[in-house]
């Protein structure tokens, strides 16, 4: 196989990965998620006591804030998009996993 041909069998490769129904179906829960007011109001929050915490000196204060902002993350992980999201992320991950590994191996 030449250079060209690599190219093209990897162009084949994204294009069907990226027009799976898995690939779709992440794509589907991301904008539900997106689209969610309650959670996008949730990872602010978050995402703003992460940043006090970030900042603050004081050890105590420090905890307080990071266990706050778990508890929004949690928040965030009970919605059943969220779950389903994380799970097909992972998914997804693994199948691109494997295929590295497959290339890496065959390469060697």
């Amino acid at each position: 196989m030449d250079n060209k041909e690599f190219i093209e069998e990897e162009e084949k490769l994204v294009d069907a990965i990226l027009s799976s129904d898995l690939y779709r179906r992440i794509q589907e829960l991301s904008t539900l998620i997106d689209d969610n007011a309650l959670i996008r109001s949730l990872a602010k929050e978050r995402d703003d006591l992460y940043e006090q915490a970030a900042k603050e000196v004081e050890e105590e204060k420090k905890r307080i804030l990071l266990s706050r902002a778990k508890k929004k993350d949690d928040a965030i992980q009970e919605f059943e998009e969220v779950k389903e999201y994380n799970a097909l992320y992972r998914r997804l991950k693994e199948i691109l996993r494997k295929l590295t590994d497959s290339i890496s191996e065959v390469i060697r």
